[in-house]
């Protein structure tokens, strides 16, 4: 995969929002508002970040559940956690992984393929 580029308001770590994607859907504020900041920039533009990474399982559960309601896949995982890559994988949203295991990324692939089939081939 192409690296991708996060927005530069992210700090640190294996979940970061790409540069040039936020809508400000607001998911990430209503499901996880102490991990995510509104960055401005001079034309008045507004674009989220992740300000904090997840330090407790219920944080970690919470970004997951940004991820997975998010309108686009702006928010992005690049590390290499089996079980949180597992986790985003069951909730169908794989894709966001930079650095996806093989087996789970053919198990991503699948999935891609069989949601751009038309409904009549399922």
């Amino acid at each position: 995969m192409s690296e991708l580029k996060p927005h530069a308001a992210n700090v640190p770590g294996d979940f970061y929002v790409e540069d040039g994607c936020c809508a400000m859907c607001d998911v990430p504020f209503t499901f996880a508002p102490d991990l995510f900041g509104e960055f401005q920039n001079s034309q008045g533009s507004r674009h989220c970040y992740v300000k904090r990474q997840p330090q407790t399982p219920s944080e970690l559960s919470s970004m997951l559940d940004v991820i997975q309601c998010a309108e686009l896949e702006c928010i992005r995982y690049r590390g290499g956690d089996r079980q949180i890559q597992l986790d985003l994988v069951d909730r169908e949203v794989g894709n966001v992984c930079d650095n996806l295991a093989p087996d789970l990324q053919e198990r991503v692939d699948a999935l891609m393929l069989k949601r751009n089939r038309p409904w009549w081939k399922f």
